[in-house]
């Protein structure tokens, strides 16, 4: 499901990667990643009136916590890599790569992207040379990519869930209002 089309006045993205971490008496830490991430955004719309303001509220209360859907997050979302047509991956990669080249597509260092059919979503960590299409991604892989495989890295939907179980709708006299909304990815 498509979050309603309205505009986001501020993005605040977050990257969760949890891991253990000991710190002796010697105060030295030792920190050990347990190789999980996702996403996680704040982010508040334009100001929202009448049938926008309604339905976009309608939208996130009959989702809750518990049913996720997909937002476009702007600039974010958009890359400033260079697209040449339909992209693609060009060699097969397993679960933990994190190597990609692309096809039609020369990558530049924060876009976010994703493989047709995953729900996660990827970024580009750094290029690796100066003209090629291979990039260095964060996080690894999750899943396996075929070869050919295509790839979405302009208007990137994210898939999301509310964090919060209650939905605050704070309406100031003129009826308009801005809405927050704290979402992690889920995949």
């Amino acid at each position: 499901m498509q979050f309603p089309d309205v505009s986001f006045s501020v993005t605040v993205p977050k990257s969760y990667s949890p891991a253990y971490k000991n710190e002796a008496q010697s105060l030295k830490s030792i920190v050990t990643s347990v190789g999980a991430h996702r996403w996680e955004f704040e982010l508040t719309t334009g100001i929202l009136k009448g049938l926008a303001l309604r339905s976009t509220f309608a939208f996130l209360n009959a989702r809750g916590v518990h049913d996720s859907f997909q937002v476009v997050v702007p600039y974010w979302s958009q890359p400033l890599g260079h697209i040449v047509g339909a992209v693609s991956v060009v060699t097969p990669k397993s679960i933990g790569a994190n190597i990609i080249e692309f096809k039609n597509y020369t990558p530049a260092s924060g876009d976010f992207f994703k493989f047709a059919g995953h729900a996660k979503v990827y970024q580009i960590a750094k290029k690796e040379s100066a003209t090629g299409n291979t990039a260095t991604i964060y996080p690894r892989l999750i899943s396996t990519v075929g070869r050919n495989e295509g790839v979405v890295v302009n208007d990137v939907p994210f898939t999301v869930r509310n964090t919060t179980e209650l939905t605050k709708l704070k309406l100031e006299l003129n009826r308009q209002t801005k809405l927050k909304i704290n979402c992690e990815e889920v995949f």
